[in-house]
């Protein structure tokens, strides 16, 4: 009688039975797969954004625009909550010499070149030829019309 009793009932409710369709009796991974899951992930990630992508995009104009002002300004952004502009005058203000425009000048150009990238005329700065001055001595002002 028992043995028919055992036949008759489903799987799940017999004695001594793991079904897979029990959910009480799910298993979850052990910790350190998961762990070991999570680490290749973002060693994944890490790769991606690290050499995969600049590779692909150094070459790719239309692509590294993408990339550059899409993804990473975007996401610096949404980390940072503050705009390039922002992040430029705090890194100036915190590192610029006060009153010294060849310390901000230079401070910028640091900036730009091993933090963000942003417009700028670059490191290598070259005088002004004279005619591109204006002359001290105007004939006229705009304030003696």
């Amino acid at each position: 009688r028992e043995r028919e009793r055992e036949r008759t009932q489903p799987p799940e409710t017999q004695p001594g039975c793991t079904s897979t369709n029990n959910s009480s009796n799910n298993k979850t991974p052990p910790m350190w797969q998961c762990t070991l899951c999570v680490a290749g992930a973002g060693a994944l990630l890490y790769a991606l954004y690290r050499w995969l992508i600049p590779a692909l995009v150094r070459y790719n104009g239309p692509l590294a625009l993408l990339w550059h002002d899409g993804v990473v300004e975007r996401g610096l952004d949404l980390l940072t909550r503050s705009t390039r502009p922002q992040r430029l005058l705090a890194h100036v203000q915190k590192h610029a010499t006060l009153r010294d425009p060849t310390s901000v000048i230079t401070t910028i150009d640091h900036f730009c070149r091993h933090r963000e990238w942003a417009m700028n005329v670059g490191d290598e700065k070259d005088s002004l030829p004279p005619s591109f001055l204006p002359s001290l001595h105007t004939k006229s002002s705009p304030t003696q019309l």
